[in-house]
């Protein structure tokens, strides 16, 4: 099923920029997230796990990921991490989008693999293991990537388009993509899925009801809450609440609004509820937070 119609559910973050539109970023759990929640984005992942175990919810799918799996995850797909129980994950991954690989240019390897890619028609394994007869040179164009990406000798931006062109060449030349003909249960929940994050991200500032919310799947209030918390991972209420506190956090970092008004804002009308879960995901008052946001940059 395409979901390129929810482009406001789209992640906000970009990655890199309209020269060279791919982005690193190196993630340790717990130390800089517990929990990164559901989203999804245009851009692809193509991400290495260097230490550690962790928790992948992947269009609706459960994976528990280790050290050394490679992960791939294709645009308008939903996804989340959990830490594991205590365990801890550190992994690096670059973000990219098609379009740095002429998408839109009417030759073979866009007509035939990437545009068919971006529309969904292809899927691929999400975790490419160890033991995957492919994993041995994917494993290597990821360092290669990395290599060019970090080093950014002369001709480095080359190198990255090289290197992601023969990503998925080894990807098809492996068997790994695969024709998505049908469209699938799991499909049509992950849109109705997607109608819901995209309605709660417009509308944090706003009192969110339970019935209003299932009223978009068409789905009882009960149906809903278990469906909302089988491919979440936690209630609607945990949900809503994550995306408001993360929305407050931004607006402490750059906004030089009252910590009262900031709360109305994202939607808590409680100080005391606001401020007690805040510095449960933060460790901080949100006063803290602002402080040591200043700090950082004074």
């Amino acid at each position: 099923m395409i979901v390129k119609k929810d482009l406001s559910l789209k992640e906000n973050n970009i990655h890199g920029d309209f020269l060279l539109p791919i982005m690193k970023y190196h993630c340790i759990v717990p130390e800089h997230f517990a929990l990164l929640p559901l989203h999804w984005h245009e851009e692809m992942e193509f991400t290495l796990i260097q230490e550690g175990t962790a928790l992948y919810h992947i269009n609706l799918e459960s994976y528990e990921v280790k050290a050394g799996d490679l992960i791939i995850i294709t645009p308008f797909v939903l996804h989340d991490i959990h830490q594991q129980t205590t365990s801890s994950m550190t992994s690096d991954t670059f973000v990219f989008n098609l379009s740095m690989l002429n998408l839109k240019t009417p030759d073979a390897c866009s007509i035939k693999y990437l545009s068919p890619i971006f529309e969904e028609q292809y899927t691929f394994p999400y975790i490419i293991h160890p033991e995957s007869p492919s994993y041995p040179r994917l494993l290597a164009l990821f360092h290669q990537l990395n290599s060019f990406y970090t080093k950014q000798k002369e001709g480095f931006e080359l190198g990255i388009k090289a290197t992601l062109f023969e990503f998925f060449a080894v990807l098809f030349s492996h068997g790994l993509a695969q024709k998505n003909y049908n469209v699938t249960l799991n499909s049509s929940h992950s849109e109705k899925l997607k109608l819901v994050l995209d309605y709660i991200s417009q509308n944090l500032n706003k009192p969110l009801s339970i019935k209003e919310l299932a009223n978009i799947c068409q789905f009882s209030d009960y149906y809903f809450m278990n469906f909302f918390k089988k491919y979440t991972g936690m209630t609607c209420v945990q949900y809503i609440n994550i995306q408001r506190l993360e929305l407050a956090a931004d607006y402490l970092r750059t906004k030089n609004l009252p910590i009262m008004d900031i709360a109305l804002e994202v939607g808590f009308d409680n100080i005391s509820y606001f401020n007690k879960l805040f510095k449960s995901k933060y460790h901080a008052t949100p006063k803290e937070y602002r402080a040591a946001c200043k700090a950082l940059h004074s």
